[in-house]
């Protein structure tokens, strides 16, 4: 392959796609739509396909490759926390909590803008905040909020999150006492 020559093929309704290329070495990846994303580079037929690295296809002269790509739903949570005065609240640790399907809790921290995101979310409801996950009874634990801002998980906004959704309006305001 001459180095920066790029092939794109398109699939059918079905998914198959086929291209034909010279002998040599290419880098194969998917591009898909927002909401899918490649659950691994390819996977190749053994018998027909010298690899090195993954991703990688190796196409002899007269042969032929049967590649294979997995996609998995790719949905996304993602939104900005800010304090009370309006500044983004940096380095927040933001808990997320499937509801619905049940699934582990966890955290992830915002950027120096307030700014969270988290990929590959199954569909399902959600609830997000900042001091959730901490440890009972600590300074965090006590201050915590729940997405829209408000202090109890009762008064929290459920979050539906369909099918390869992206949800990028999940903002939230800490409240003054909040410590993090």
């Amino acid at each position: 392959m001459q180095s920066g020559t790029e092939y794109t093929a398109f699939t059918s309704v079905n998914g198959h796609f086929e291209v034909e290329l010279p002998p040599g070495s290419y880098d194969v990846t998917a591009s898909t739509k927002q909401g899918l994303r490649d659950a691994e580079p390819f996977i190749p037929n053994p018998i027909e396909v010298e690899y090195g690295f993954r991703g990688n296809a190796h196409v002899r002269p007269r042969g032929c490759t049967e590649m294979a790509f997995r996609l998995l739903v790719d949905g996304k949570l993602a939104g900005r926390v800010t304090t009370a005065d309006g500044r983004p609240a940096g380095f927040a640790k933001v808990a997320v909590v499937p509801i619905s399907p049940v699934h582990p809790q966890f955290t992830v921290d915002a950027d120096e803008n307030g700014y969270f995101e988290v990929s590959g979310r199954q569909p399902g409801q959600y609830v997000i905040g900042v001091g959730l996950l901490a440890p009972f009874g600590s300074v965090e634990w006590q201050s915590r909020v729940y997405y829209p801002g408000v202090a109890t998980r009762e008064q929290a906004k459920t979050i539906d999150l369909g099918e390869g959704e992206w949800r990028t309006d999940i903002d939230f305001k800490l409240p003054s006492s909040t410590v993090r």
